[in-house]
This record gives C-alpha cells, structure tokens and sequence, in this order.
C-alpha cells in the first residue's frame, strides 16, 4: 500500500503534462462536435441530360421518364455532335442515345448509348448507373414471364419506395471520437507513469524502499497496481467525457459497449508499454522524446492520421505490427456497422485477442527488464 500511495504522490507532481494534454484533447474534440456533428440531410439533386429519342416503344417512354423524374432532361435534335458538345461545354453531365428498336429487341442488343467527356465527372457515371439499375430491374420481370405494361408498373413501384437518410451526431460521431484515443491514451499513459517509475529506480527511494518492511514483491504488486488503477481512472475519464459530447444513447448502445472495451483492453496494452520505457530507461529527459515519437509512430500505423487506405504495401505490413492497428481495426468494424450492418463479432474479437496478447507480452517483457536491472 505504501509503494502505491507513493507512485500517486510522484505522479501528481508531474500532473501539469498530463493536464496540458487532456485540455488538448477536450479542445479537438469541441471542435469536433461544433463543426462536424450538424445534423445533415441528404437529398437527391438533379443534372442536366441531353437525349436523342429515336425509339416510341413502351420501354423507351418508360426509361425517358426514369430519367425525368430524378433529372433535367432536355430533348435534343438528333445529332451526335450537338451530345458532344453539352458534354464538352458543361451543359450536360451525361449524353443519351436511345434507338431504334430499342424498346421491341430489349433486353437483347445495343441499342442506347452514352455519351461523356473522357474525364467524365462521377454525377455521369453516378447516372448511368441508375439507368442500368432501372433496366435491370426490368429485365428481372421481363425474365418472370410479367407483361412488358405491368412490368414497367412494378419497377415504377419499386423505384417510387424512397428512403429519406438523416445522419446524426449521436448515432455516428462516436465511433471517430475512439479512432482519436490512440494518441491521447499513448500520450497521457506514458507521459504519467513512466516518469513516475523512473522515481522508483532513484537512488535515495530505492534504498529506502528496499530496507523497508515491504517485500520487493509486494512493491512490485503495487507499482503494476497503480499503473492499472491510474489507466482505469484515464480510460473511465474519457469515456465521461464522449459521454458529455455526444449523444447519451451512442455508448450505451451494443456498439457503444463495444467499443468501450475495446479501448479498455488498449489502455492495458500502452499501461505495458509505458512500463517497459521506464524499464529500458532512466533519463526523464530520453523518456520526453520517446512519449512524443511513440504516441506519432503509433497514431500513424493505426490509421488515425493517415487512413489505412492512402498506405503503402509495406507501411501496410508493418502497421499490422503495431497494437493500435488492432485497436482501430476493431474500431473500424463497429464503425461499419454504422450503415446498418451487422457487426462482425470474429473481426472484432480478433483484433481484441491480438491487443491481449500485446498487453501480456509488454507486461512480461517490461517485468524481465526490469528485475535484470535491479539484478545488475
């Protein structure tokens, strides 16, 4: 008990690193909320089409009115090159032929086509494929026997069911809110207990703690409880605070939960890494620049500043050797889950097991260090 009182004395004399970085932190994420977590909604918006019409079939007025529904359309003389042209000059996002025969030999032949610039925008090929959508699912009914007519009222049915998508700040926000923790956790860990540790192999304290009536194990039991304690008391500090920014429901949620443990289990895994700095080194100073390299390094392999996507092969590779990669891995399939999808619960729990696996190693590692120093 006494060398756990102790490690709390020393870390509160080093609390003004730890405070400066908690108050960056609570500043990122204000500016988070008061600037990305508007409520928006989003709703279709229409382009301009040029079409050529050349085909009076059920199938072709049917499409042509697709189109009219959710875009500009403007019927055009036929010619190819004034498509060209609406295309080139910006007035058309997309160019239409319809032709001859399209309607009587559909689904079988070529008989539309689209015109668009080379470097066509993605509103073209964004409207191309609601054509295709519509005339797949034509072609559905077409293939189950259904008349053309009452064909083309079934896709008109199913195409009139629209969903309006409304995406809030308390259903989605927080799964970025836990991508942020990789760097505060890191940062705020190591910048507190492996100063505190370091005063431990002092001199002067040592001495007086090791002709103490404490036992060396008893010591030990209380130092690796404190860093435990004092993690527990980090991790519960910034799940109050997502809970003051965001939405009330969103961590109490299954996802919420889940990535509340999540961030449980990396917390443990950087309590390891701190106690393995204090462990390879003595210097305050050696253990600064290690806390600021370590918290950049990890936040980079994790995808926090840089998404895993914009990475290299082998930057890739390496990541998958970090405990962070692991961390936002499982953070990155509860936030999938987001669209409405189940949560991969395998996914997720592999990326747990790997950070339990980090945090028994680090723990280990840093234990063996450290008694081979006393040793020597």
């Amino acid at each position: 008990m006494q060398t756990f009182n102790t490690f709390f004395k020393v870390l509160w004399a080093n609390k003004s690193a730890m405070i400066i970085y908690i108050a960056i932190f609570t500043g990122m994420i204000a500016l988070f909320v008061e600037f990305g977590g508007n409520e928006d909604e989003f709703t279709a918006a229409s382009a301009p089409i040029s079409v050529i019409m050349r085909d009076d079939h059920p199938v072709s007025n049917a499409l042509l009115e697709y189109i009219g529904e959710l875009h500009i359309v403007n019927l055009v003389e036929d010619s190819y090159y004034t498509l060209e042209n609406d295309t080139f000059f910006g007035r058309a996002a997309l160019g239409l032929v319809i032709d001859y025969g399209f309607g009587q030999n559909f689904p079988n032949g070529q008989y539309i086509r689209f015109v668009n610039t080379p470097d066509a925008p993605g509103s073209a090929i964004f409207i191309s494929r609601q054509i295709d959508s519509f005339l797949q699912n034509l072609e559905m009914y077409l293939a189950a026997g259904v008349d053309v007519n009452d064909a083309i009222n079934l896709v008109q049915q199913d195409i009139a069911q629209r969903i309006n998508v409304t995406m809030t700040m308390g259903n989605i926000v927080i799964s970025p809110f836990f991508f942020f923790l990789v760097f505060i956790f890191v940062a705020l860990i190591t910048t507190a207990i492996s100063p505190a540790l370091v005063v431990f192999k002092e001199k002067n304290l040592a001495s007086r703690l090791s002709v103490g009536a404490t036992s060396s194990r008893a010591r030990l039991a209380g130092i690796i409880g404190a860093c435990v304690v004092f993690s527990l008391m980090v991790w519960a500090g910034m799940m109050l605070l997502g809970e003051l920014f965001f939405h009330h429901e969103t961590l109490l949620s299954q996802r919420g939960v889940l990535h509340m443990i999540n961030a449980l289990v990396f917390i443990l895994v950087v309590a390891g890494i701190a106690m393995l700095m204090s462990a390879i080194t003595a210097s305050k100073e050696a253990l600064g620049g290690m806390t600021t390299l370590l918290s950049v390094l990890l936040s980079f392999t994790s995808g926090t500043f840089v998404p895993k996507t914009v990475m290299s092969d082998t930057m890739y590779r390496i990541a998958q050797f970090s405990p962070s990669y692991w961390f936002n891995h499982s953070n990155q399939i509860l936030y999938d889950s987001v669209i409405g999808t189940s949560i991969d619960m395998n996914a997720y729990a592999l990326g747990l097991g790997i950070q339990i696996a980090f945090a028994v190693a680090l723990f280990s590692v840093a234990l063996v260090v450290g008694r081979e120093r006393v040793a020597a």
